[in-house]
């Protein structure tokens, strides 16, 4: 199966448990690759004091298997 593929059905999951996890992309040039690298962040949607949503940034990586073991741990409550 697709990691990403993963990725989404534990973030479908976790929405399901009540934690809304937005998964976002971006891109940059690694003068050090010399290529384009892609960062995965993941942020939680939250509601604060006021009642106001607010995304809050709770990991981040290059590597879309680090995604899916921090995912799988959030869904394992670990």
């Amino acid at each position: 199966m697709n990691i990403k593929k993963i990725a989404y059905k534990l973030q479908m999951a976790l929405c399901q448990k009540g934690k809304i996890i937005k998964i976002n992309q971006h891109q940059n040039y690694s003068q050090k690759a010399e290529r384009m690298v892609t960062k995965y962040v993941l942020q939680e949607i939250i509601t604060t004091s006021k009642g106001k949503r607010k995304s809050v940034t709770i990991f981040e990586s290059y590597q879309m298997a680090d995604i899916v073991k921090f995912l799988a741990e959030l869904y394992g409550g670990g």
